[in-house]
């Protein structure tokens, strides 16, 4: 009669959820450099994106936003301050929204 060996399970810890974003590439560390300015807050310096920089952003994530979102993000950049074509068209291009991101700037002007 052959012994019987019981197999044991390894050791599982709790299941966490974590949400994480793949950085492979080099363009990809590109993309979430550009367009971050330096700002001193109560003796901090604090990195925050410039709103060219949001706007594209904005529109690269409306799916996961809502496109109620986008449009009144677009709505307070036009309040606040003066548009910056070229700029927004530049990180529309890192983000890679150019074409995307027309329409709103049809709106825009």
């Amino acid at each position: 009669m052959a012994e019987y060996c019981a197999r044991r399970r390894p050791f599982r810890k709790a299941f966490i959820p974590k949400r994480s974003i793949a950085c492979g590439t080099q363009g990809h560390w590109r993309r979430l450099a550009e367009g971050v300015e330096i700002h001193e807050i109560d003796g901090v310096s604090v990195r925050i994106y410039n709103p060219e920089k949001t706007i594209a952003d904005c529109v690269k994530f409306r799916n996961q936003l809502g496109l109620d979102t986008v449009i009144e993000a677009v709505r307070f950049y036009r309040e606040r301050s003066g548009i910056k074509v070229d700029d927004l068209m530049h990180y529309a291009e890192i983000c890679r929204e150019r074409k995307t991101i027309r329409p709103y700037l049809d709106a825009i002007l």
